[in-house]
């Protein structure tokens, strides 16, 4: 069911006819501009073009990475390396004496840190998975570091390195609901997530990927190309998402931020066996807040088949968001008044995050006791603008075009989850024009299965030294 909207924007009668009366008569004409069938493009995957590759990969750490590598190599042999150089300059590029050869002088030293804070088994784990997608694609290991963890390496070495350079980039926009009981048609939780980043390309080139690992649940997550898994994964138990809030006051206690939070976030996916354990999960290694460029503050979305926990975190406080009856929904801003304290710049962006906040809002109550499957897609893609009451893709709405109002971002991903069916679907770019793939995640079997059929179809060499290094 397509939701409905306080105000109808639909084109006057009138007004109707007269443009049908003009295109008729400009069709009997000849027509000066036709599309030249004869002449073909490139079929792009990205930015915004088509359906969302997808990956399938299975067993131990360092052998499905290589899986993942490989089957990124197929897609372009540059893509890889072109996006870590993309984070890299991102990333460090501005902090003063910096160069590629000793940006990376800290990374063992960060390493330790981080197992020693997070424990050396979950991190062993994903670097040697980091490492395989290396090697597999033929991309050296300080380009995989540095798009996996550049986020929150940035701030450990400013902080060994005593530099004033800010830790904080600017935080990005989200917007996600869930939907159970008597809200949805048949009573079963949908969960969803739109990510809103720039449309740079290591925020827009992204792929799917779908994993039966050795040990844990199975997974699939879509994020920019050879990473870990971020702050949207899906396992056959639970679904994750995380949305930026703003810069904290306290430092986090954990270094779990960005690229930590990542692999933080993907180990509770694929361990956690309901929302309530991944939220344990979570307290259990400090309860650190999620999401954005070294930011260590969020809103956070643990999502079960029964159950929604949506938390608002920093450093030094967490606060759950109360469930409605049936849904709940969160955009970028402090909902629980507790958190504000703890925030430099609690009203940053309010505006426009409360008008997407509204928007699904309001769209929820209009379609409460119907939502399902298409419903969500509806919501998710909409440019409803609650302010105006009408379409409005100029104004932040949830599915988010930046460029309309003069900035490089917008929605770059879309997913929906329904756990009872272990499926997920995924639009790459805006949904509104995008093509959702619906992606069952299936047993180990399965999975191994598509994995092994895609990979006897690639070439076993990387023919890349610099990969093992």
């Amino acid at each position: 069911m397509t939701p409905t909207h306080a105000t109808s924007s639909r084109t006057p009668m009138a007004l109707l006819a007269v443009l049908c009366l003009v295109f008729g008569t400009m069709a009997a004409a000849q027509q000066l501009a036709t599309i030249d069938e004869s002449l073909t493009q490139r079929r792009s995957l990205y930015p915004f073009r088509g359906s969302i590759p997808v990956i399938y990969a299975y067993g131990k750490p360092y052998e499905r990475g290589v899986q993942i590598g490989r089957q990124i190599r197929a897609l372009d042999p540059h893509i890889l390396s072109q996006v870590a150089q993309i984070r890299w300059t991102l990333m460090m590029k501005e902090i003063p004496g910096i160069t590629r050869e000793n940006s990376t002088e800290l990374r063992d030293e960060y390493i330790r840190r981080v197992s020693a804070e997070l424990g050396a088994g979950i991190v062993t784990e994903y670097i040697d998975e980091m490492r395989g997608v290396g090697d597999g694609a033929g991309v050296s290991f300080d380009e995989m570091f540095m798009l996996n963890l550049g986020g929150h390496y940035r701030k450990f070495y400013i902080d060994e390195k005593k530099h004033p350079t800010p830790y904080y980039l600017e935080g990005d926009g989200c917007s996600s609901f869930s939907a159970w009981g008597k809200a949805t048609t048949d009573g079963r939780m949908i969960a969803t997530h739109n990510c809103d980043w720039p449309r740079s390309p290591d925020r827009s080139m992204m792929v799917a990927v779908v994993l039966a690992p050795e040990n844990g649940n199975r997974v699939v997550w879509a994020d920019t190309i050879g990473l870990w898994g971020s702050h949207h994964i899906a396992s056959d138990k639970v679904f994750v998402a995380g949305l930026a809030l703003g810069t904290p006051k306290a430092k986090p206690r954990n270094l779990v931020p960005e690229g930590p939070n990542g692999m933080l976030q993907r180990w509770i996916v694929q361990y956690a066996n309901s929302a309530q354990h991944a939220h344990d999960m979570l307290m259990s290694k400090g309860g650190a807040g999620d999401r954005g460029v070294a930011t260590p503050s969020g809103s956070l979305v643990y999502v079960d088949e029964k159950e929604a926990i949506y938390l608002q975190t920093a450093p030094d406080r967490i606060e759950r968001i109360p469930n409605k009856d049936g849904w709940n929904a969160v955009t970028n801003h402090i909902l629980v008044d507790a958190m504000k304290p703890h925030f430099t710049n609690p009203d940053r962006g309010v505006s426009g995050s409360a008008n997407r906040l509204a928007a699904i809002t309001k769209l929820l109550q209009d379609s409460y006791g119907k939502i399902d499957i298409p419903t969500a897609v509806s919501i998710m893609s909409t440019h409803y603008d609650p302010s105006t009451g009408r379409d409005n893709p100029f104004n932040p709405t949830p599915c988010s075009h930046g460029e309309f109002r003069g900035q490089a971002s917008g929605t770059n991903l879309s997913t929906i989850v329904k756990l009872e069916e272990d499926t997920v679907w995924l639009a790459l770019g805006n949904p509104c024009t995008g093509t959702y793939t619906k992606v069952r995640i299936g047993s180990r079997e399965e999975i191994e299965a598509a994995a092994k059929k895609v990979l006897a179809g690639l070439p076993t060499s990387t023919n890349s030294s610099a990969a093992r290094h």
